[in-house]
């Protein structure tokens, strides 16, 4: 290749948190002589969504089309400019000429995280553009991961109990509701563990499974070819019980994965928005008979706790992860 460009960060890996700076070098070189107007730097973040839907309506109008034509593809991209400006306005560049240049670039704190999931991905990167004057312009792309610090820990109603009951428990004196809580609060920092209990008497005979299950609910928002929305329910952990009776009395924890993506809430125009709950579902076989649903935050600083009660040694064993790094992946 007669052009090449090497990006050389600050950092050995290019890992950055929102609101820091990236800064680094360019290494331009050339093999023969090339007449350009200016060599421009910008910093870029794209979020790209896709995926294939069943077409109902050529399905039902034309029973004889393929499976491959009753596919439909939504997309949609949208690019974030976060800042460009001119390296050099030189004319050329040289033949065997090596040209060094030192860019930076403030990353916005509410610019939020990269990541790589199923039906779409969020990524950044630093874009160099050589503009020529008698061909097509070049361009080079050094990618870059962004990380997000959540700090819980001014939020101290995240660290007292939460209690979800049934909408349609028992009524009666003599039956106890369905209760389903959360001793040591909603937020969190990836590696603590959840504990659940969930107490009480169901109205369903046939019922003989309970799972409650730690999730991460993902939704994808595209325009094309019309406007549709795609939501994804990934089981981050889980745990079963056996029922045998209306009365439930049981309790456990669920560990959060060191790697759970951690984002700081999008805009209303992100793409990709995702959020996490405990679920509690009540099973016959494999039919849900009742669902019950406490959304939880993960942040980088768990809250502190303003209780002074049973649950405080939980509290005390949590405090290891206070200045807790999620350096892995997205997914």
């Amino acid at each position: 290749m007669p052009t090449t460009c090497q990006f050389k960060f600050s950092r050995t890996t290019p890992i950055y948190y929102s609101g820091e700076q990236i800064s680094g070098l360019i290494v331009l070189s050339s093999t023969k002589l090339l007449a350009i107007e200016g060599i421009q730097i910008a910093l870029v973040g794209t979020e790209h969504v896709q995926w294939l839907e069943r077409n109902r309506e050529a399905l039902l109008l034309h029973n004889d089309s393929t499976e491959k034509d009753n596919k439909v593809l939504y997309s949609d991209k949208q690019e974030r400019l976060y800042g460009s400006h001119t390296l050099t306005e030189r004319t050329s560049l040289q033949a065997a000429e090596v040209c060094v240049q030192h860019f930076s670039f403030d990353l916005p704190y509410e610019a939020p995280a990269s990541c790589d999931m199923r039906y779409g991905e969020r990524v950044y990167y630093v874009r160099l553009t050589l503009q020529c004057k008698s061909v097509s312009d070049k361009v080079f792309k050094a990618r870059i991961t962004v990380k997000n610090r959540v700090d819980l820990s001014a939020a101290v109603e995240l660290s007292e109990p939460h209690t979800l009951t049934a909408a349609n428990a028992p009524t009666s004196d003599a039956h106890a509701p369905l209760c389903f809580t959360l001793p040591t609060g909603t937020g969190y920092v990836p590696g603590q563990s959840i504990a659940f209990t969930l107490c009480g008497q169901h109205k369903f005979a046939a019922c003989n499974k309970l799972y409650v299950n730690l999730c991460q609910h993902t939704i994808f928002r595209a325009s094309k070819p019309q406007a549709k929305c795609k939501e994804y329910l990934k089981i981050l952990n889980s745990n079963a019980h056996k029922i045998s009776s209306s009365y439930v009395m049981v309790s456990g924890q669920l560990s959060i994965p060191l790697a759970a993506h951690i984002c700081r809430d999008g805009s209303e125009k992100s793409l990709i928005h995702a959020s996490y709950h405990i679920e509690a579902m009540l099973f016959k076989k494999k039919r849900i008979l009742q669902k019950l649903i406490i959304p939880i935050v993960l942040g980088t600083v768990p809250p502190k706790s303003m209780r002074l009660s049973s649950v405080q040694q939980c509290v005390e064993d949590l405090e290891q992860y206070h200045c807790y790094d999620n350096l892995g992946g997205c997914e």
